[in-house]
Parts: structure tokens; C-alpha cells; sequence
């Protein structure tokens, strides 16, 4: 491919991708491999206050006091985010979990996990169910358990 050619595909590339974030759609040409969020979507810091918000509103209601420690090992694809969590009270009970969360019109939210990983089969846990919501790029890290 000569150097105009080239600079005519990455502009034709570019043209789309503005295009779309203009319109609000997705573009749905996505490169063998990698995910369909941009990686401007996985914004890491939007996903941990979204994990905050949650953990804040369960603890107003339920009054166990947790608190959002850390998130770490964040990752995204198809509009969903996976990450592993250290939840606390403040005085040094603190534990590990891991949060699936979806990406709305309204922003990152935190979907239940029992819901979204669909119906495992106790006898093939390792098998996405065909009722997950999580895409299977995702699956084994937000629905399967140590």
C-alpha cells in the first residue's frame, strides 16, 4: 500500500469513528480481537465511582458500613466491565470480590451478577450459559468464583 493510500484508509477510518461518536452509536467495525467499548468507554475512573455510588447505596440500606477499599484488574468489552474488588468497614475486615457492571445511556452501572451470568451448570461451571448478559470475553472473570 503506498503512503497516500494508506493516509486515505486512516482518514476514511478516522471520518467513521468521529461520525459515530457524533451520532452516539458505537461503531460497529471492530478490529479481530479487540473489544467493541472504546477504550475511551472504559474510563477507570468513571467504573470505580460507579462501584463507590453502589457499595454507598447498599450500605445506606442495608447498614453494614462497606466501603469500596480498591478496584483493580478493571477490564471492558461489548459495554460491560469487570473488576476485582477490595471492600472494607473502615476497622480491618476487608475482602476481596469482583463487580460486573454495564454501560448505560446513564453511565456505568453495577448489574447483579447473579442476573447477568445467566444459569451456570453446576456440572460444566466453566461453560457461559446461553443466557449470560456478560459477553464471553468477560464471563470467567465476573461470574466464576475461586
Amino acid at each position: 500500500m503506498r503512503l497516500s493510500d494508506r493516509a486515505c484508509a486512516l482518514a476514511a477510518v478516522v471520518s467513521i469513528a468521529l461520525l459515530g461518536a457524533c451520532s452516539g452509536e458505537q461503531n460497529s467495525a471492530v478490529e479481530p480481537g479487540q473489544s467493541a467499548t472504546a477504550a475511551s468507554d472504559c474510563d477507570i475512573a468513571a467504573i470505580t465511582k460507579a462501584i463507590e455510588a453502589s457499595y454507598a447505596q447498599r450500605s445506606a440500606e442495608e447498614g453494614a458500613g462497606l466501603q469500596l477499599q480498591s478496584a483493580s484488574d478493571i477490564q471492558c468489552a461489548d459495554g460491560w466491565a469487570v473488576a476485582i474488588v477490595s471492600i472494607g468497614d473502615g476497622q480491618g475486615h476487608d475482602f476481596d470480590d469482583r463487580e460486573a457492571l454495564q454501560l448505560t445511556t446513564a453511565g456505568w452501572q453495577v448489574a447483579d451478577r447473579m442476573v447477568v451470568c445467566g444459569s451456570i451448570n453446576p456440572k460444566k461451571p466453566g461453560l457461559v450459559p446461553s443466557d449470560a448478559e456478560v459477553p464471553a470475553s468477560l464471563w470467567r472473570i465476573a461470574c466464576q468464583t475461586d
